[in-house]
């Protein structure tokens, strides 16, 4: 894991991409029988994406496969930057700053693998799951305490809220972005 002031790194944040199997999924692929693909993505995990909107951050997800699945996730977090069939994921990455108009330093990045070192390694802030690769937790800024797919996301969107808003834990945060929730019916 790299040493940084984080926080001053994390300043700089206006954009987050995120891997999908080993990140926001626990990396497992189930089949059924008849060929139907399944995968479990967390609550919290998309409620703090949709919270990080509060901050006007741009979302995307850049992975490796392609999956319906993920396309409905993505659908589901108004995340309309997605990049599937990308095992190298540089030129997603640098399509997305050049249609936001960002440098590298403004773009946070969270991958489990090696095919995400090269863009952990050139983003200005990356981080992943507990359960990541050897070769990801030593490119990565922060290493989260928790396993892809349960609460990792979450916790690294808490420290990017706290960083951008000066509170820690960002609780008041997340308290006021609930109060103004529009009801549904």
């Amino acid at each position: 894991m790299r040493s940084y002031n984080l926080t001053l790194k994390i300043s700089k944040i206006e954009a987050l991409l995120l891997d999908v199997d080993g990140v926001l999924t626990p990396g497992d692929i189930w089949y059924s029988d008849s060929g139907d693909q399944f995968k479990s993505f967390d609550v919290k995990d998309g409620l703090s994406i949709a919270a990080l909107r509060e901050l006007k951050m741009k979302i995307g997800i850049i992975t490796g496969k392609h999956s319906d699945l993920v396309g409905r996730r993505a659908g589901e977090l108004n995340i309309s930057d997605l990049y599937q069939n990308s095992p190298n994921k540089i030129p997603a990455f640098e399509d997305f700053m050049a249609k936001h108009g960002l440098v590298d330093e403004q773009v946070a990045f969270v991958g489990d693998d090696v095919i995400d070192a090269p863009v952990m390694a050139r983003c200005g802030f990356s981080a992943c799951p507990s359960d990541a690769s050897a070769i990801a937790k030593r490119t990565a800024d922060w290493v989260s305490r928790y396993p892809a797919g349960h609460g990792a996301v979450r916790e690294i969107a808490e420290i990017i809220i706290a960083a951008k808003t000066g509170e820690y834990p960002p609780d008041r945060f997340f308290l006021k972005w609930v109060e103004n929730l529009p009801e549904r019916r």
